[in-house]
Parts: C-alpha cells; structure tokens; sequence
C-alpha cells in the first residue's frame, strides 16, 4: 500500500485506469510474475500525462463545454431544463466514465494507452464533438451577442437603414465580427479578457455617444 501513497496527478475520470492497471500489475506481481515494485510506480507515472491528456481534451474541454452552452442557454430562456441538462449528462458521464476506465484498465494492462493512442476512434470522437460544439457556440452567437447599429439616412423620401443593409449580406454578421474580434485577443494576448472589457465598454460608451448604436 505504501507505494500507491505517492504522489499522482491525473484526469479524475481518465485516472481510474490507471487504477485498473496498477491492480492488474499488482495482481500479476502477488501471483509470482517479474514485475517489480518500481515498475509499478513507474508505469503509473508514465500512463499520468498521456491519459491526463486525453481526458482533458474529450471530457473537459470538449463535453462540458458543450453541455455547458446548452443548459445556458435554456435557464436564459427561462427554461427550468436547463440547469438538468447541463448537470444530468455529465454525472453520467462522471459514473459511467470511471466505471469503463478502470474495467478496461485492468483488463487491457499496460497496452490501454497503446491502443487508445494507436486508434482513430477517439480522434473521430472528439472531432465530432468538437463540430458539434462549434454550432452550440454559433448558436448562441445570434441568441445572446446584440449588435445594431442605428445609423439612418434620408435620400429623398426613401429611408436608408445602416442595419437592413448588414442584414441583407449576412444576419447577425456585427455579432459574428465581434465575437471573432475578442476570440482573436484573448489568443493573442495574455491578459485578452481585460482587454475585451474594457473594448466593450468603450465601443459601448463611444458608440451611444456618437449615435452609431
């Protein structure tokens, strides 16, 4: 037990086969196999980065993302789904996740990472995911990001709309300027979010001042 007392540091659903690995190492080692008791810890080691890895990208970054903008954007509405949607989904993912990591950890060993890696089924997985994901945000882009300009002219009788003119080349195309705009600032700069504050406030402040919004 005391070598399972050292530090780890992995996904906490990844993580669980890493769990499964160990206990098959263990199991092999009681049984009388050559597997020494630093070639336990050091697999452990080995198999934190990659799985880390892994569950950060498919789970984290990619479903909770996404179940995230969904529930969002019903409790916005007033739907009181929307809380559920978000929460449901991922305690499933959380119980069934660990339950499927440590199964398959323990029974594929030290080859889970190998195969997990050497498939393409997890890259297609969190490509679609990642579509997926994309259309919630561009979605939410035209439901919740309001820009409109207010600019009118007269020539003649007839009424020239600034808006009507945007609209006719794309719908909702200011809101996807300016979204497009901060996700350029926040990548190219390190302290972008302040930036898109403060540029939200001034275009805000200048543009009602003006008489552009």
């Amino acid at each position: 037990m005391m070598r399972h007392n050292e530090f780890f540091n992995c996904h906490p659903y990844t993580g669980n086969a890493v769990i499964g690995v160990s206990l098959a190492l263990e199991e092999q080692r009681a049984v009388g196999k050559p597997i020494s008791a630093e070639a336990i810890s050091s697999t452990k080691a080995a198999l934190m980065g990659p799985l880390s890895s892994i569950g950060d990208s498919v789970f984290k970054a990619t479903f909770m993302t996404i179940f995230a903008a969904i529930g969002a954007a019903l409790a916005l509405d007033g739907n009181p789904a929307g809380p559920f949607v978000f929460l449901i989904p991922n305690v499933l993912l959380n119980v069934c996740s660990r339950w499927l990591f440590i199964r398959y950890g323990y029974e594929l060993g030290t080859n889970l990472v190998v195969k997990m890696k050497g498939s393409s089924i997890i890259d297609k997985f969190v490509e679609g995911a990642t579509i997926v994901g994309m259309m919630v945000v561009g979605a939410m882009i035209v439901g919740f990001v309001n820009l409109n300009v207010g600019c009118v002219w007269m020539i003649g009788e007839k009424e020239i709309i600034l808006q009507d003119i945007i609209n006719s080349l794309m719908p909702s195309l200011l809101p996807l300027l300016l979204v497009l705009s901060y996700y350029w600032i926040l990548v190219k700069n390190k302290k972008g979010m302040y930036v898109c504050i403060i540029a939200s406030f001034a275009l805000g402040i200048v543009g009602k001042a003006v008489g552009i919004f």
